[in-house]
């Protein structure tokens, strides 16, 4: 039988990417705030899509159901 993992271990784990998500939600706004400042800054650019796409990555592992055979 598959049954949705729900162990302690998966506890911390959520926990520890929501802090990654809450560091990654700050660094897009310090970068946003600099963009205002310097718009065509490609590396401030590529460094907001980055932080993107790792927050994305997140997302998608913390929801996403984890299943286990028991």
């Amino acid at each position: 039988d598959l049954v949705r993992s729900r162990g302690l271990g998966d506890v911390y784990k959520r926990q520890a990417m929501q802090t990654e998500l809450i560091k990654l939600a700050s660094a897009q706004k310090t970068i946003s705030k600099a963009l205002v400042e310097d718009p065509n800054n490609s590396d401030l650019l590529n460094l907001l899509r980055w932080t993107q796409q790792q927050e994305l990555d997140l997302l998608k592992q913390l929801y996403s159901p984890q299943w286990q055979e028991i």
